[in-house]
């Protein structure tokens, strides 16, 4: 019998959800390594992207009057604002903390494929997103201080889904409003979210918005980083403090990085499949675009466009491996295009390599 991976039902996708996502966040490490790996930059480093407070902190240091300050506390000094809220220590670590990000990625999954599914984005209704937006947020790296990175997700699609709501409304400011206002509201939980703001404007040019709707879509994006500036102001901060703290979030180096995690035969497989998959999928839908109705081409292609800054995470020096779950949106709506398109043995051995691969990353050692 066949093996039919697109019309799988809904209660055996959510069945291998959750397995993965058990998989993945189930076990625990020798402790929060994102975190402590991070303490190992240079102190000098870490004050330079630092505010006043966190020089400060430096300072203390340096005499030795903060010698007891634990490990989670500097790392949430050093976050982006709403970021220090869900880093290690401000909720409690180990295994609730893990079950709390699985279940953020858990709703995400399901999202993401509520937008794809409700817009027939893709030729057949399925739930293959939801897998592939597990795979990718969690397949190449586990950390214990990944809970900013899923609610920073959950904006960008909370945020798209928004935007996609006034598709050939006669007037639409209040989703564009909304839709701007969620993705810039991630920026101030996890940095790197600040690529995606092309999101915007591509939004705005694919679903046919005049200029008064691109400005109320422009004050809804920079309207969280004022409001959090305003805060900070209030509380004696530069006005531009929280500018500073997301330039220095974007410049300091991330360790562990993104492009130095050991790669191994399983990450480099994993990595290999995701790039086939997704080159495959962009040209499936060249090649079909002109048949498609005209509201699922353009989401399909808000989400193209959302992969081209998104790729601009592996060029930031803080490329943190926890931002994968950034790059699962665009991903999880382009990759399962190729299935969709296409039946037989090949389609469903790269799935089953997918998911087999991504298991290996996590249990299996590898041979280099």
């Amino acid at each position: 019998m066949q093996l039919d991976i697109v019309r799988q039902p809904l209660s055996l996708t959510l069945l291998l959800l959750a397995l993965l996502l058990a998989l993945f966040w189930g076990s625990g490490d020798a402790g929060p390594a994102g975190v402590r790996e991070r303490q190992a930059l240079p102190a000098a480093v870490m004050r330079e992207a630092a505010g006043p407070a966190d020089r400060a902190e430096g300072r203390a240091e340096k005499n030795g009057t903060g010698a007891g300050e634990d490990t989670a506390t500097r790392a949430a000094a050093r976050a982006m604002p709403l970021e220090a809220l869900l880093v290690p220590g401000s909720v409690p670590p180990g295994f609730p903390y893990r079950l709390g990000t699985a279940a953020l990625l858990f709703l995400a999954a399901l999202l993401v494929t509520r937008i794809v599914t409700r817009n027939m984005v893709l030729v057949v209704r399925t739930y293959l997103p939801a897998l592939f937006f597990a795979v990718v947020a969690s397949g190449f790296y586990r950390s214990d201080n990944g809970a900013a990175s899923a609610v920073a997700a959950l904006l960008l699609i909370a945020g798209s889904d928004r935007l996609i709501a006034g598709f050939r409304r006669k007037a639409s400011f209040d989703p564009l409003f909304r839709g701007a206002f969620l993705l810039g509201t991630a920026p101030l939980v996890a940095a790197p979210a600040v690529l995606f703001f092309p999101a915007v404007p591509v939004a705005v040019v694919l679903f046919r918005r005049n200029g008064h709707e691109a400005a109320v879509a422009l004050i809804g994006y920079v309207l969280p980083l004022l409001v959090c500036s305003y805060v900070y102001w209030g509380m004696g901060y530069p006005f531009g403090h929280v500018g500073e703290m997301l330039a220095g979030a974007l410049t300091t180096p991330a360790v562990p990085d993104m492009l130095t995690l050991r790669a191994g035969l399983w990450r480099m497989a994993l990595a290999a499949l995701l790039l086939l998959l997704t080159v495959l999928s962009i040209v499936s839908f060249a090649g079909h675009a002109a048949q498609m109705r005209t509201r699922a081409r353009r989401i399909f292609l808000y989400f193209i466009y959302m992969l081209v800054p998104g790729a601009g995470l592996f060029l930031l020096p803080g490329r943190s491996p926890e931002m994968f779950a950034l790059l699962a949106v665009p991903l999880a709506v382009i990759a399962p295009n190729f299935f969709v398109r296409h039946t037989g043995a090949l389609p469903a051995l790269l799935y089953l390599s997918l998911l087999l691969c991504a298991a290996a990353v996590r249990f299996l050692p590898s041979p280099f």
